[in-house]
């Protein structure tokens, strides 16, 4: 991030921490503090036109450069802030320059010195400083969880830092991060149960809507049924009464048969009786041959 902003200081030991605060605010000023009084502030090479820095941040190192060029006061950070006009590393830079014992008076000699040799060199801190430099990683890990959250991303990795009120701090963003994805899945999923439900009821809906018209057909059809059961039960009646009517027939055809057939044999019986009489009579009187 690249800032540049006027200045009437001919010399970045002209800057006063009053002068940085009134143009930065309270709260970058303050996080600022913070960092160059938990030690996180390293000047590699310092004079009066330029500063070039490294602050310690939760995810490694913050490169600073600074200078004073034309009567403006020129910024430079790797962070990835929107603090304006500059950040609170290069705030910390600049207490750190001023600080009578701080990072000032080391200048010039680390940048010759190796990764181990610096380690070896740092001062021992005190617990305070060790939780003032947690409170400060765990400000600037808040400030890159809120903007991954604007961006509707997930959260940055927990920085690594020995267990204490910061990292119980973070843990338990983490675990309410956790808590709201798991509550807005339930409630993407019940979304879409609702709209399932939605579709289901509307269906439902339109099948009560079609309902009248069958139950209409339905009555029709059941009212054309009974007229057919009607006349099939008159045609069985009718039925009934024709085969009744065909016993009573064929009874009657039997005892006319019968008395038929007893005619017959009577008139059988006749005939025989005039053959046995005109027998008779011929053979007394030829003449009636």
């Amino acid at each position: 991030m690249r800032n540049k902003l006027p200045c009437t200081a001919k010399k970045l030991s002209q800057i006063e921490p009053e002068m940085i605060q009134s143009v930065v605010g309270a709260q970058v000023f303050q996080l600022g503090k913070e960092y160059q009084s938990a030690n996180c502030v390293k000047i590699l090479e310092a004079d009066e036109d330029q500063i070039l820095s490294e602050v310690t941040g939760p995810f490694g190192l913050y490169e600073q450069t600074i200078q004073l060029k034309g009567g403006s006061l020129l910024t430079k950070c790797s962070c990835t802030s929107n603090e304006q006009p500059f950040c609170r590393h290069c705030v910390a830079v600049l207490l750190g320059y001023h600080h009578p014992n701080g990072a000032r008076e080391n200048r010039g000699t680390e940048a010759t010195l190796t990764s181990e040799e610096i380690k070896a060199a740092e001062p021992k801190t005190s617990p305070l400083s060790v939780n003032l430099h947690h409170i400060t990683i765990f400000l600037d890990w808040l400030h890159d969880a809120i903007g991954a959250l604007d961006r509707g991303q997930s959260l940055p990795e927990a920085p690594l830092i020995d267990p204490g009120d910061a990292m119980g701090w973070i843990r338990a963003i983490q675990n309410l991060h956790t808590r709201w994805r798991m509550s807005e899945d339930k409630r993407s999923g019940a979304e879409a149960e609702v709209t399932k439900l939605e579709g289901q009821l509307e269906r439902l809906m339109k099948e009560l809507e079609s309902l009248p018209r069958e139950t209409t057909q339905a009555q029709s059809t059941c009212e054309d049924m009974q007229d057919a059961l009607t006349s099939s039960q008159i045609l069985l009646g009718k039925l009934s009464d024709m085969g009744k009517e065909r016993d009573r027939l064929q009874d009657e055809l039997r005892s006319t048969t019968e008395v038929l057939l007893k005619k017959g044999a009577e008139l059988n019986s006749l005939v025989s009786s005039l053959k046995q009489v005109t027998a008779v009579m011929q053979s007394t009187d030829p003449s009636l041959l």
